[in-house]
């Protein structure tokens, strides 16, 4: 810790704790400031009276010695002990900032890990959608070579309707060309009839006259 300085006394330079390169401060003599190597603004120390305490000035905690020996020895200690429990603070904080880090790091690293499995699962989910879609062309793409083979057999079905159609059309001409010879046959034989009973009528006729004469 620093201390101020007492009249009529040697004082501990405060530029001690701060691992400045300090010269001493002899009462009765204008003394040089630690404050010019710290770039501090500082008052002229002055044997006659109390002087002001640079720490002061660099809003550091500071207890007054009115012992010389003791300023020295409390000096040097609070040096020493002010220098290791300032050592001890920054590698505590350091160490807590590191295991800050790690924890925060740790958190990182686990949402990253989260992401990737959600990720991965997002792109099973896909793949399998994929298939799934895959499947329902390959059905579709059979129901359509179906429909075409159905369509295919249709059409062969039509053309085979029509040619039984056209056969039957034939047949219906040659049934009715057949009945019109049939009917000419009749017509013919009617006629043949018709001159064998007038034959058989002129020859009853002859046949009468004869007997009669």
């Amino acid at each position: 810790m620093l201390v101020s300085t007492s009249p009529f006394m040697r004082a501990v330079c405060p530029a001690q704790e701060l691992c400045v390169r300090h010269e001493s401060c002899a009462s009765g003599t204008r003394a040089v400031r630690p404050a010019r190597e710290l770039g501090v603004q500082h008052e002229s120390w002055v044997s006659s009276r109390r002087v002001g305490c640079p720490a002061r000035e660099l809003g550091v905690q500071h207890d007054p010695l009115h012992v010389r020996e003791r300023a020295g020895l409390v000096g040097a200690q609070a040096q020493a002990n002010s220098g290791f429990g300032f050592l001890l603070t920054c590698m505590d904080q350091a160490l807590r900032n590191i295991d800050q880090a790690l924890k925060n790091m740790n958190r990182v690293l686990k949402n990253m890990d989260q992401k990737l499995k959600n990720m991965e699962q997002a792109l099973k989910n896909m793949d399998q959608a994929l298939k799934n879609m895959n499947r329902v062309l390959k059905n579709m793409d059979q129901t359509l070579k179906n429909m075409e083979q159905a369509l295919k057999n249709m059409d062969q079905a039509l053309k085979n309707m029509n040619r039984g159609l056209k056969n039957m059309d034939q047949t219906l001409k040659n049934m009715e060309q057949a009945l019109k010879n049939m009917d000419q046959a009749l017509k013919n034989m009617n006629r043949v009839l018709k001159n064998m009973d007038q034959a058989l009528k002129n020859n009853n006729t002859l046949q009468g006259a004869e007997w009669n004469e």
